[in-house]
């Protein structure tokens, strides 16, 4: 950089709770966090800086910004000194062929537009006609023949490369390559709450700039100015994010605003701890009769944020976490997308998600037809991750060895235990997995003098992925439209107002959710929801 400017740096403790609207307001986003409930808060995910972090992030299915040089210095080295933008602008392929290519305006898949509309995209003819729209665009570019951009992401190199992603070696590596992009943003571009396409893993860094620094730019943990925020939710608070019945029945993207839903509009810790029935009642709206409540755990999700930086540390996430994209600076960006076969529980999830929806997406070639072919299956799926077993049990020693033991033991269990609607393994291809199932499960029983049998079954019965699966498998099948299950049989009604979702009263009744719904869309009709929830909320927010 040549010139330093006066800044905003993201400065906070990593995974320590803090006020989302505060927070950006802090990082100088003040029209970003201006309709933020104050109740919702974030975590900045971990910056790891050794090897035995990034693993820890891996486990637990966080995504983590990896900032050991070598992983994007390869990518870096490729600029030669130039600035990103005037990179991806100004070289002989900057231009695409006739066709262009499909840009997204900033917004794409916001609440309430179609799931099928093409109003939020639009054909540029090169990556300057990104960043000169009237509209802040975003275009993912994936590589393909009719393209001469350099495939970047190539370059890239992962954590746990070895144990979980490398794609090169041999039939027998853990990774599948699917997919590399280039991706150009402006400023303002928003991609709302998605899930990657198929249960992967996503490697992504932001291109270093050279041009100076203007006043107020926004500094990220390393230092470099930040390009995009992700924000991320736990797996577990899905249905508090998206509400896929309610877009299975409109044909419309419903899910949380998080810029624009006031505080009211969510559950509060009172009404968790001492579920009303007083009814909502649109003639005479009712406040809520409990006491106000200081010591619970708020029902609002907490969301991970990932600052991605120009020049900065990779950014790993893991498959199956739902998030949004905002673009705080015209930047460049690679990325490349790698299945792991230590995750195939991962890749069922998703798999099992995706039949839910209206429109279901376009897989990745090794889930459409490698997964559903049974010759394939058992050449690409089964016998890589049987012959890993075989080198851990004979070579094996660490924690880390162990955990990839689980990891791939799990990965069998999930193809011989198979949906047959999602995989194709044949008769002999079950049987085979299963033989190397049982024999690795003898195997755990026997005691050695080294303990690594030990502790391969200690890291399965520790593994996070398979301890949540089964709640997590349980919250899918109990999502249901209209209304949002909190747990111990606590339930509130949902309502949607263009596509955005509203809470009411947590019941421990059907009918008074049944009631509180219908009340809702009454008060929705008639404009008068927002005062409705307010009044009921006024006291114990």
């Amino acid at each position: 950089m040549t010139k330093r400017a006066r800044t905003n740096v993201i400065d906070d403790i990593p995974n320590v709770p803090i006020c989302l609207k505060s927070a950006l307001e802090r990082w100088g986003l003040n029209e970003v966090g201006r309709g933020v409930s104050e109740r919702l808060k974030c975590k900045l995910v971990p910056v790891c800086y050794n090897a035995n972090d990034e693993r820890k992030c891996i486990e637990r299915g966080v995504p983590a910004l990896c900032a050991s040089e070598e992983y994007a210095s390869d990518v870096f080295a490729e600029l030669r000194g130039r600035d990103a933008i005037e990179w991806a602008t100004t070289s002989d392929w900057s231009t695409f062929d006739e066709r262009g290519k499909v840009a997204m305006v900033g917004g794409w898949g916001a609440p309430g537009t179609h799931v099928l509309s093409n109003r939020d995209m639009i054909i540029v003819k090169s990556f300057g006609e990104v960043l000169r729209g009237e509209k802040p665009l975003n275009l993912q570019m994936f590589h393909r023949e009719d393209t001469r951009v350099p495939v970047m992401a190539r370059k890239l190199r992962w954590p746990a490369e070895t144990e979980f992603f490398a794609t090169d070696g041999g039939p027998e590596v853990p990774g599948r390559l699917l997919d590399d992009a280039t991706r150009v943003s402006a400023k303002g571009a928003m991609t709302w709450w998605h899930l990657d396409d198929c249960g992967e893993f996503v490697c992504q860094v932001g291109l270093p700039e050279t041009r100076e620094l203007q006043e107020g730019v926004l500094l990220g943990p390393t230092g470099k100015p930040v390009v995009k925020l992700f924000f991320f939710a736990e797996r577990r608070d899905y249905a508090w994010i998206a509400q896929d019945a309610e877009m299975n029945k409109t044909m419309r993207n419903c899910a949380l605003g998080i810029f624009d839903t006031p505080s009211h509009y969510y559950p509060t810790v009172s009404e968790m701890a001492a579920p009303s029935t007083v009814p909502l009642d649109l003639e005479s709206p009712k406040m809520f009769e409990g006491t106000r409540c200081e010591s619970g755990i708020d029902p609002c999700p907490v969301l991970w944020v990932a600052a991605l930086e120009a020049g900065g540390p990779p950014l790993l996430s893991p498959p199956n976490v739902i998030h949004c994209v905002l673009t705080v600076r015209d930047c460049v960006m690679c990325e490349e997308r790698r299945l792991s076969l230590a995750f195939m529980d991962e890749v069922l999830y998703f798999q099992r998600r995706a039949s839910r929806w209206c429109e279901p997406p376009i897989f990745y070639t090794f889930v459409r037809e490698d997964l559903r072919d049974a010759k394939k299956a058992r050449t690409n799926a089964v016998r890589p991750l049987a012959a890993m077993l075989e080198r851990l049990k004979r070579d094996g020693s660490s924690a880390d060895d162990a955990y990839r033991v689980s990891r791939c033991l799990m990965s069998l269990k999930i193809l011989a235990n198979h949906a047959p609607e999602f995989y194709a393994l044949d008769a002999d291809g079950v049987s085979e997995a299963r033989h190397h199932i049982d024999a690795m499960t003898s195997w755990l029983s026997e005691d050695d003098a080294s303990g690594f049998r030990a502790m391969v079954r200690t890291a399965a019965q520790n593994d996070p992925r398979a301890i949540e699966d089964a709640a997590l498998a349980e919250a899918m099948v109990n999502e249901t439209l209209g209304q949002h299950n909190l747990g111990d049989g606590k339930v509130c009604a949902v309502v949607h107002e263009k596509g955005r979702p509203r809470w009411g009263p947590v019941r421990t009744s059907a009918s008074l959710v049944a009631k509180d719904r219908k009340d809702m869309k009454n008060a929705i009709r008639s404009g008068t929801l927002d005062a409705l929830l307010l009044e009921y909320r006024r006291e114990v927010l």
